[in-house]
């Protein structure tokens, strides 16, 4: 009886420490996808009904950009090297 062993060449079959990562990285949850979700309807909605909804939806989508790009920035400063 011979015990083949098989290698393969697909990277995806590797385990994740031949790489230098411990551990599997997953963002924290977040409201802001429903949030910029909502005021991005509520700007095209704003086209619809009036300008003043349109100014709203389209001030709460700027600022919840903002806050997501500050959250990933924080985020991706706390990744260990």
């Amino acid at each position: 009886m011979s015990t083949e062993t098989t290698t393969t060449d697909d990277p995806a079959e590797e385990p994740a420490a031949s790489h230098g990562h411990d551990a599997i990285h997953m963002p924290p949850n977040s409201w802001i996808p429903i949030g910029l979700a909502l005021t991005l309807a509520m700007v095209l909605t704003g086209f619809l009904i009036t300008a003043a909804v349109w100014i709203i939806g389209l001030v709460l989508t700027i600022a919840l950009l903002v806050a997501w790009y500050r959250a990933a920035r924080r985020e991706f400063e706390d990744l260990p090297e």
